[in-house]
Formats: C-alpha cells, sequence, structure tokens
C-alpha cells in the first residue's frame, strides 16, 4: 500500500525534483526514500537522485519518465548540471589550497605505504590513514623486538612520546589552517 509521507521539514526541501514528486511510504521495514513521480505516478526507490534522473530522462539508474514536459526536463538537467559544476569548482578550489600549503602535506616515513598524501585531510578515510600513519611511524621507531606480548618500559615510553608529538604537531597545523583561513575570509 502507497501511502503519502507528510514530512515537518519540506521547506528545507530545496531540490527543484520535490516540486514534481511526493515522498510515500510503501510499507517496507527498510529506511529507503521512496518518491512518487506528480506525471507518471511511477514510485521510485532511492531519493531524489533517482527521480532527478527519472525527471531528466538520463537513464542513468532509473527509467525516464514518458510524461515530463520539456519544461521541467531541461529544469531538472540543468540543475543537475549546475550542481556537478559547483562540485568541481570546490574541488579545484580545494587542492588549489592544498597545493599552497594551508593543509597539511605528507608524512611520510622510511618504507611506510600508508600515510597521507599532499592532497591533505579531506574525510573520515583521511582520519583513518592519519592515525594509521601514527601508529605505523611510531612502531616502526620505536619497536625493536618481540620478546614479549606486551611492550616494555622504554619502548611504552618511546610510543606516548611519539604519539603526543604527532598529535600536537597534527593541532598546530590545524590550527594554523583555520589562522590562514580565517584570513582568506576577511581579505574577501
Amino acid at each position: 500500500m502507497v501511502k503519502s509521507k507528510e514530512k515537518s521539514n519540506v521547506s528545507l526541501r530545496r531540490d527543484p525534483s520535490w516540486k514534481y514528486s511526493v515522498q510515500v511510504d510503501v510499507g517496507d521495514e527498510k529506511t529507503f526514500v521512496y518518491l512518487k513521480c506528480n506525471f507518471s505516478g511511477k514510485v521510485v526507490k532511492g531519493g531524489v537522485t533517482r527521480m532527478k534522473e527519472h525527471l531528466s530522462g538520463s537513464h542513468k539508474n532509473v527509467a525516464p519518465c514518458a510524461n515530463v514536459p520539456d519544461k521541467v526536463k531541461d529544469e531538472i538537467a540543468a540543475y543537475m548540471k549546475k550542481s556537478t559544476t559547483t562540485k568541481y569548482l570546490q574541488q579545484e578550489q580545494f587542492d588549489e589550497r592544498v597545493e599552497q600549503g594551508a593543509y597539511y602535506g605528507s608524512e611520510s616515513g622510511k618504507g611506510s605505504s600508508s600515510t597521507i598524501n599532499n592532497r591533505g585531510a579531506r574525510g573520515p578515510m583521511d582520519h583513518l590513514r592519519m592515525y594509521n600513519s601514527l601508529v605505523e611511524r611510531c612502531f616502526n621507531d620505536c619497536v625493536d623486538s618481540f620478546r614479549r606480548k606486551t611492550l616494555d618500559k622504554q619502548e611504552e615510553t618511546c610510543v606516548r612520546r611519539c604519539a603526543e608529538k604527532f598529535l600536537k604537531h597534527s593541532m598546530r597545523v590545524g590550527m594554523r589552517f583555520a589562522e590562514l583561513n580565517q584570513g582568506a575570509a576577511t581579505q574577501d
């Protein structure tokens, strides 16, 4: 059974596909977002991205709508192109800031294979890479032998000191970046 779902955050929906579709509940226990096209009545699983592809006729992940007016099709296609262009522009600007040294660069040590590269930290995976780099670097610098299951006192002290230096360095770089970012914002 398909029921319309009224949401309280309708005013926050700025995507034009919301004008031409409505969110529906299909009774599925999963948390997928289902949208019903106002022109064809087709229920699309996958949210606004799939609905935009349906309305624009891009044939990427869903069948195109046969009943959509050309004006709406053009509006959705233009919105998708603008969104893609904006993403590429933001990526280029980010890469330029990285090249100018606004983000910290490589922390590569001897033989390190999983270090942060020159593009800087961007997301959760980069935080994991940074943590992995910290563990790898401190382990390689501090652990000399595998005599026991636990670290001896000297190795433990070395690892603690290494981790503290790495974290202090990361904090200083973050603060410096914030200063540079604030300075660039005031110049605009």
